[in-house]
């Protein structure tokens, strides 16, 4: 399984990711959402949303992992929402 990880830079920015992964998961019953970890569970992937000070910690033994900016993942999100 895939494990994306994706860095925010301060609360405001995690919650916002939060907020629009769950609008666009929110019709997928093949997605669960794990609030105790902030994680998005596909049958292929997790998204895990996570504060930057813990991305080297989470990437230091699982160089596999994928990582990516909350701006890149919010840009790529709303263009989806809106076409």
């Amino acid at each position: 399984m895939q494990i994306n990880l994706i860095s925010c830079k301060n609360d405001e920015d995690y919650n916002e990711i939060i907020k629009l992964l769950k609008e666009k998961y929110k019709d997928n019953p093949n997605c669960k959402f794990r609030e105790i970890s902030d994680t998005f569970i596909l049958p292929d992937k997790k998204w895990i949303i996570v504060n930057e000070g813990l991305v080297k910690m989470l990437m230091k033994n699982k160089p596999n992992n994928k990582l990516y900016s909350s701006e890149i993942i919010r840009k790529a999100l709303i263009k989806e929402k809106n076409n």
